[in-house]
């Protein structure tokens, strides 16, 4: 991205400005509030230091015209957290990044990368290729309270969703019996990603690692509220800056050219799970993640050099 001659226009691919409103401010970052809308206030950090190398920068909803993407020296998609409000939404997102399989628009990540990454089914391929993962299994119309008999506690989400929607625990039969008919409900138009309940998740949370064209650049690590296994800080979790134990950035070096493959994407973010089995892979994020900027000092240096 490191352009010296002349102006560089960058596009950075949000959502609306009303969509970032349900995410901040947070309970456990009070003073973190967009700035410049529609940009998150990570984004902001990278339009500030990419502007103060010289380098226009501007925002560009997706779903728009993809023609006028061709403005831009590059895209980067950033933000677009709107896309999994609605069935119609996801529907439309996905339709927009096929379309920008084809178009002459220099945009990271790639849009095959991406088309991979939105649905959670990528996990099996991820195992299959040798990555531990935590045990995921496709499903669709099952019933819950056998389910939960056969299992135990285990956890239901959406394959195509982020932050936490569609989400549900099943840790007793009668949440089991409970949920049955909203679960049928969401099968009309909705695969599921069935995998155990983790109670690590309780006690170690969850360790975000960011990767910036494939070099770690730095880690967050997430807890759920105590009533709570969602991690994320709008639905309550808490967020502090560190770097995990060398044994998860080790594992997840180890396992990363297996994710990015011939892809080299920008940014990746892994989700890691420390268990009394190891480290398992959560999630990986290279759609809409947010990457935590404002984390370490030197990820700007990195987004930008590379």
């Amino acid at each position: 991205m490191n352009k010296k001659d002349g102006k560089y226009h960058v596009g950075f691919i949000t959502s609306d400005s009303e969509t970032l409103k349900d995410y901040y401010p947070t309970p456990s970052e009070p003073h973190l509030i967009p700035k410049e809308l529609p940009f998150t206030p990570d984004d902001q950090i990278a339009v500030d230091f990419l502007r103060g190398k010289g380098f226009e920068v501007s925002y560009f909803q997706w779903g728009q015209d993809i023609e006028k993407l061709k403005k831009f020296d590059l895209v980067i998609m950033r933000s677009p957290w709107d896309y999994s409000h609605s069935d119609e939404s996801i529907h439309k997102f996905i339709k927009w990044l096929d379309c920008l399989k084809s178009e002459d628009v220099k945009i990271e990540n790639s849009p095959h990368f991406m088309r991979w990454l939105i649905d959670k089914s990528y996990l099996l391929d991820l195992e299959e290729a040798g990555v531990p993962i935590v045990s995921s299994k496709l499903v669709k119309d099952i019933d819950l309270v056998q389910t939960y008999a056969s299992c135990g506690a285990f956890i239901l989400k959406a394959s195509i969703s982020a932050a936490g929607r569609n989400l549900f625990l099943i840790d007793s039969a009668q949440k089991a019996e409970e949920l049955q008919p909203e679960y049928n409900e969401l099968c009309k138009n909705k695969t599921f990603i069935l995998q155990p309940y983790i109670e690590e998740i309780k006690t170690h949370g969850e360790w975000s690692l960011v990767f910036i064209d494939g070099i770690y650049s730095h880690a967050v690590h997430k807890k759920p509220a105590p009533d709570s296994i969602l991690v994320q800080a709008e639905k309550g979790g808490s967020v502090s800056f560190s770097d995990p134990p060398s044994d998860i950035i080790e594992f997840a070096q180890n396992n990363l050219p297996k994710i990015t493959s011939s892809y080299n994407p920008l940014y990746l973010r892994i989700d890691i799970i420390l268990t009394n089995k190891g480290p398992l892979l959560s999630e990986c994020e290279g759609v809409e993640p947010e990457v935590f900027f404002r984390a370490s000092e030197k990820s700007m240096e990195l987004f930008y050099s590379n």
